[in-house]
């Protein structure tokens, strides 16, 4: 039968085991509280921003405003959404607009969610230019 010997930890030993304790316990939390808040940090910036509605209104007298010549501009020339974003147009003239892709008929709203990445470009009545572009990314 062999027998084994125990000894006791030198001073030295001893006074260095609640250093690397502490150290131990201060590595768990940390590990701990960036478990918790996402480790890679990639999450938060992979995370899909909230949807966003673009709200236009067209008052009343535009249409005769435009047949007086002078420039409207309801809407911008171009407009850069996310995917999952929203354009609502409402129209409160006393005439329908054409506002890019949209017709939108006197007292009516258009509103429209663009699920999918796409460029859509065309005649716009409520812009100098004449044109309105959308782009969802």
């Amino acid at each position: 039968m062999s027998q084994r010997r125990t000894t006791s930890p030198s001073p030295a030993t001893r006074r260095h085991r609640p250093k690397a304790r502490s150290l131990l316990w201060m590595l768990m939390a940390m590990a701990a509280l960036l478990a918790a808040c996402g480790s890679s940090g990639g999450e938060a910036a992979s995370a899909a921003p909230e949807p966003v509605t673009y709200k236009y209104i067209i008052p009343n007298g535009t249409g005769e405003r435009i047949e007086a010549g002078e420039p409207v501009q309801i809407v911008p020339a171009r407009l850069d959404i996310n995917v999952g974003d929203s354009i609502e147009i409402v129209n409160n003239d006393s005439q329908g607009h054409n506002v890019g892709p949209f017709f939108v008929g006197e007292g009516e709203t258009v509103s429209q969610t663009f699920p999918s990445p796409a460029e859509y470009i065309d005649a716009c009545t409520v812009h100098p230019s004449g044109q309105f572009m959308i782009v969802v990314t």
